[in-house]
This record gives C-alpha cells, structure tokens and sequence, in this order.
C-alpha cells in the first residue's frame, strides 16, 4: 500500500513550513523514517528526492485514533 499525503497549503519561510509539519511528524508520521537522496545535474542545481518509510506499516502508534 502506498500512501499520498496532500497538505494542500501555502507556506512561505522556513518557520511556516517547522510549524505546518511538526504536527504530522508529532502523531502519523512519528515512527517514519525519512531518506533523502540529492544527486547534482548540473553548476549549482541538484534534484532532491524523499522516501518515507513506516516502520510498523499499516500500524498507528498507539496515541493515534485510527479506524481499520
């Protein structure tokens, strides 16, 4: 199961975008793992690219609500 999270918000500077994710990483996210991989294509340009992992697929930490 691969899972697509929207936010669907504007966000300008680095402190809109700590304050809009910190509750995703406080409660869903919390036992995830994030790989980044950044490969250089050019002078000073590079792409960047994030995988999530769960740890637990499928099961929400127990402080979370969740519905099967």
């Amino acid at each position: 199961m691969k899972a697509t999270v929207s936010l669907r918000a504007v966000v300008r500077g680095v402190d809109e975008t700590i304050a809009l994710h910190a509750p995703i990483h406080e409660t869903i996210y919390c036992d995830s793992t994030l790989e980044n991989e950044v490969v250089a294509i050019g002078d000073g340009v590079a792409v960047a690219h994030g995988a999530v992992s769960r740890l637990a697929p499928g099961i929400p930490p127990d402080h979370i609500p969740w519905t099967p």
